[in-house]
């Protein structure tokens, strides 16, 4: 899991490219799914980032509930 809330953009992408080299020579997998499991803030590009990179999916512990709120409104859960 990255630090998303005082990430630096090129941290992200070394953190990343280092875990997912280690899951794909270790394993042989790939994953698909991000998953935060308990983080103290989001950075407002990781969503994105993830995208970028594959990722099908990201899922997180924390959320405002006004936010919650919201995207449950227009089903952008």
């Amino acid at each position: 899991m990255s630090d998303e809330a005082n990430m630096y953009y090129e941290d992200f992408i070394d953190q990343m490219t280092i875990g997912l080299r280690w899951l794909k020579d270790t394993f042989n997998y790939v994953p698909t799914t991000a998953w935060h499991i308990d983080p103290f803030g989001h950075h407002a590009s990781s969503a994105t980032l993830f995208s970028q990179m594959g990722f099908q999916a990201f899922f997180f512990a924390r959320i405002d509930y006004q936010d919650k709120l919201a995207r449950m409104d227009v089903k952008k859960m």
